[in-house]
């Protein structure tokens, strides 16, 4: 018989091994008894063999297990081959049983391509009418997790990027997580490039690429990516090869984006403004009740916090309920930040993925580690969190704490801060930002400037900064504000005697005037007036508070009607200027803007 060049993936392989299953009688199996072999893998030629065989098995396991055959057959037969054994069929069965095979094998494939092709265009179809999901005219499919100020690419320039891959079910086929790519815009495939075009440097999006647009068309380019498989990408556009220097943010881009969150806030009456303003919690878990329903409708706020008792230890359960919550206000007014405060440690309201160690732990890490590579480590771990954050709907992260460390806030912080040394505080707060960042959840810098020795929620607290300790109390505020451009700063509730004297700094124009010097242009929000170092009531605090420049209170359920009743009442009293509410909604509208709630 005539040697047949057969290839290791080939259809003569699936002949081959059918002629074996389908024969009248089984043959006998030589090796059937012997001993297993046995593996030196210390011996050169041992470590070769089991390559090689490990190897095939990689190549033909699956088809094996898809056909149903029987592996002790297919390993006979190949061992006949091995051994000169002619084949027990003529060439002509051999031919005609390898065409029926190469032709069932067709088919087989074409039920498969169908499948898979199926699959995923009922995935984007489902997909397409997600919340925030915009569909070119390529059908690629995209959601803006935040619009960026710089300039865009075109075809030929060369970017920095982070990205990260996955498949619908959650595979991981690509990702430059904790570092990022340098990639050409032109030669990527056509849905990725097409969204690179569309990017300003800043920007980050979450791409759904359907197969036509993937380059590959029915073909598998990837061990992970089975033909016809949509692509769903993370990316954030970090910058363009030589455009960095001369290239700064454009003045134009930030201006519409200000001028469009000035023109949202200038078309709402007084009561929605109010509702702006406003971070609340709500009651109940796992289900929105008609009555928590009812409790959110009567004041939208713009902003709603999760604490604990609101959640189950199922992640699927927390995203729905938060789903629900998110929902309700939407439908009424733009939808809300869901926040969390999610420092890590002692102080973090979600487990599970979301869980971070303790700030402090980092510190201690430092000391038998290079500070790069701790560094690093807070930016990933603070990424990865922030992924599941943004999964369940959490949108906004009350942290990272970057108060240094000192004999007087010790007793309060404890593992909460990053340390006691202001450098590492303050480039650990900015890997922090930075990874909650490259996840699309907005971050709070707190608590400017500083806390005490006691613990704020139950007692008044006096905070001293002197000439001597102003740069160590100030210093990571001003230079995160200027490094990494924040969300939110939030003021904590204690007098400073060389600032204010008389009130606590959430009550006093000192406080938003110092960070507005610093080149601040976020959110600043007050820390909660439920806290007895607020030194008043949560409705005439909240008051004090907008009036003095503050952007963003936080309440309690059982305070909410009583405080958006106080703003409304203050407004048409003249306490409050109805201006300075719109600026403050605005404030809050325009980072709604900037990571994608508002379009």
């Amino acid at each position: 018989m005539k040697k047949k060049q057969i290839s290791i993936a080939g259809i003569a392989i699936f002949g081959i091994a059918l002629l074996f299953s389908c024969t009248a009688s089984r043959m006998e199996l030589a090796a059937a008894n012997e001993p297993a072999p046995i593996f030196d893998f210390e011996d050169e030629v041992h470590q070769a063999s089991y390559l090689i065989g490990y190897s095939f098995g990689i190549v033909l396991g699956e088809t094996i297990r898809e056909m149903g055959l029987d592996i002790d057959l297919v390993m006979a037969a190949f061992r006949e081959v091995y051994d000169g054994v002619p084949a027990r069929l003529s060439d002509s069965a051999l031919a005609a049983i390898d065409a029926r095979m190469e032709q069932e094998s067709a088919l087989r494939q074409l039920e498969k391509e169908e499948k898979e092709l199926a699959e995923s265009l009922e995935f984007l179809k489902w997909n397409e009418k997600n919340e925030g999901v915009i569909v070119t005219e390529s059908s690629l499919q995209y959601i803006v997790i935040r619009e960026g100020d710089g300039p865009r690419p075109g075809p030929n320039d060369r970017v920095k990027t982070y990205l990260h891959g996955t498949l619908i079910d959650g595979t991981v086929f690509v990702s430059s997580l904790p570092g990022y790519f340098m990639i050409t815009v032109g030669v990527e495939i056509p849905g990725l490039a097409e969204a690179l075009q569309l990017m300003n440097v800043g920007s980050k999006f979450k791409l759904f690429i359907p197969p036509a647009l993937a380059y590959y068309g029915s073909r598998g380019v990837h061990p992970l990516i089975k033909p016809h498989s949509v692509l769903i990408f993370e990316i954030e556009l970090i910058g363009i090869e030589g455009k960095e220097a001369e290239d700064s943010p454009p003045a134009g881009p930030v201006s519409e984006r200000r001028q469009r969150a000035m023109h949202i806030a200038d078309s709402m009456d007084v009561k929605l403004l109010a509702g702006q303003v406003i971070f609340t919690a709500v009651p109940g878990k796992e289900t929105l009740t008609p009555s928590n329903r009812d409790f959110l409708t009567q004041t939208p706020a713009g902003g709603i916090t999760i604490f604990g008792y609101n959640l189950v230890p199922d992640p699927e359960k927390n995203r729905a309920f938060i789903e629900a919550v998110y929902n309700t206000i939407a439908d009424i007014t733009l939808p809300p930040f869901v926040a969390s405060d999610q420092e890590g440690g002692s102080v973090q309201r979600i487990r599970g993925e979301a869980s971070l160690p303790p700030p402090f732990s980092y510190w201690e890490r430092l000391q038998t580690s290079p500070a790069d590579s701790v560094i690093a480590a807070i930016e990933s771990e603070a990424a990865q969190a922030g992924r599941e954050l943004r999964r369940i709907g959490v949108t906004f992260n009350l942290a990272p704490v970057v108060e240094v460390l000192t004999d007087e806030n010790q007793p309060f912080l404890k593992t909460r801060s990053y340390g006691s040394d202001q450098v590492f505080v303050t480039d650990a707060s900015a890997a922090f930002i930075r990874g909650m960042d490259e996840a699309g959840i907005a971050a709070t810098l707190k608590h400017f400037p500083g806390n005490t020795t006691v613990d704020p929620h139950y007692h008044m607290a006096t905070l001293d900064i002197s000439e001597a300790n102003f740069e160590l109390k100030i210093g990571p505020f001003r230079d995160l504000i200027r490094r990494e451009n924040p969300a939110s700063v939030m003021v904590s509730h204690v007098i400073v005697p060389s600032w204010d004297a008389a009130l606590p700094l959430t009550r006093s124009a000192i406080a938003t005037k110092k960070l507005r010097d610093m080149g601040f242009d976020g959110i600043i929000m007050a820390d909660c007036f439920a806290m007895v170092a607020s030194g008043t009531t949560p409705e005439a605090g909240v008051v004090e508070a907008l009036a003095a420049g503050v952007d963003a209170v936080l309440a309690w359920p059982r305070d909410l009607t009583t405080i958006y009743k106080a703003i409304l009442d203050a407004v048409e009293a003249g306490t409050l200027s109805e201006e300075r509410l719109r600026r403050a909604a605005e404030q809050v509208i325009y980072q709604k803007i900037r990571y994608g709630l508002v379009r």
